[in-house]
């Protein structure tokens, strides 16, 4: 995937060095450069043509734009005149008409902290609603951003064995909904504008005790999702999965009732460990092969390990484990620990 420099937000004066940078609405030539092609864009099927997209920045947000042409020039015509229309109308008008890039996570657990996570477009469809389906688990969303809101909506109805409940803006919304009471699963912002996460949990217990409450997190981008969380002690693990397959760490978690709290955990760090023993996973995928030692170190690497800790764990020196480490930035065309982590979860 191209990487190209953050577009400047919208503001007086945007400067690169000592050169102050042309208008938004200057030649379209200036933004050739920061064209990019982007890897994960099944969910814009429907809403895009496939082509270029461009990063666009306006005050404190920023977000990837499809152009919907694989023409350069084109596509660098459009995005000067999308970084103009930015300029006049502001995030908020902009983003309520055109398409957008997002991430979105659903943390299962916090201990280690582990999410599974997808990329999305904003945008409606005119597609058929899919088939309703029986006895499928009920969730209600909670989500702030409209465009967000009703893209995940939208996906939350695609996942097998799930119905949308619900879903509403901020948590006094949601608890005045007579929906939530009925809800299996909860997925909420965790950056609500009218509630902390745990207030707002709190809440959920009161009205719905037999849901299961997860905490969303919504980024411009899945780098955004990894750099979120590096750093925690307990170790964390992060896995793509295609827009469809988001919710899959509960599936066969439900029987002919709801599970309680502490099975539903214990199905949740199972699906993780069996990922992190490597039962699920080819490491061969891609063309890429690891020895039975990197594939040891990449699983420690993505639990938030350091070198010694790594070096006890596998009975090594922490020298030697700087050499595999070194052998797998090579193969992943990594420069870093958490970029290595990040392609390689990605695979």
């Amino acid at each position: 995937m191209k990487r190209m420099a953050a577009v400047p937000s919208a503001g007086p004066s945007p400067m690169r060095g000592s050169a102050r940078l042309p208008s938004a609405a200057a030649d379209a030539a200036v933004w050739r450069d920061r064209l990019t092609t982007r890897k994960y864009s099944e969910a814009a099927a429907g809403l895009v043509e496939p082509g270029f997209s461009v990063r666009l920045e306006h005050g404190n947000h920023g977000a990837y734009f499809p152009l919907g042409t694989r023409n350069e020039n084109a596509a660098a015509a459009l995005a000067a005149a999308l970084a103009a229309e930015l300029e006049q109308t502001g995030w908020v008008g902009f983003c309520a008409k055109h398409p957008r890039e997002f991430a979105a996570a659903v943390f299962w657990l916090d201990r280690p902290v582990a999410c599974t996570y997808a990329t999305f477009f904003t945008g409606v469809t005119t597609e058929t609603a899919p088939p309703k389906r029986t006895e499928a688990r009920r969730v209600y969303l909670v989500e702030p951003d409209d465009g967000i809101r009703r893209s995940l909506a939208r996906w939350v109805g695609r996942q097998p064995g799930n119905v949308l409940g619900g879903c509403a803006p901020h948590a006094s919304g949601a608890c005045a909904d007579p929906r939530l009471a009925a809800a299996d699963v909860v997925l909420f912002n965790r950056f609500l504008p009218d509630a902390a996460s745990e207030e707002f949990l709190r809440r959920i217990r009161h009205i719905a005790p037999q849901a299961h409450a997860f905490s969303l997190g919504v980024f411009a981008e899945s780098d955004d999702i990894f750099k979120s969380v590096g750093g925690v002690n307990e170790g964390y693990y992060l896995r793509r999965r295609p827009p469809e397959s988001l919710l899959d760490p509960m599936d066969g978690a439900w029987g002919a009732k709801s599970p309680t709290a502490g099975a539903l955990d214990k199905h949740l760090r199972g699906y993780f460990l069996k990922l992190l023993s490597g039962e699920t996973r080819d490491a061969s995928a891609d063309g890429i092969r690891f020895t039975g030692r990197e594939q040891q170190i990449l699983h420690c690497l993505s639990r938030g390990m350091p070198d010694k800790e790594i070096a006890q764990q596998l009975g090594m020196s922490p020298l030697t484990v700087h050499t595999h480490l070194k052998h797998i930035f090579e193969k992943l065309g990594a420069h870093t620990r958490t970029e290595a982590v990040m392609k390689y979860l990605q695979k």
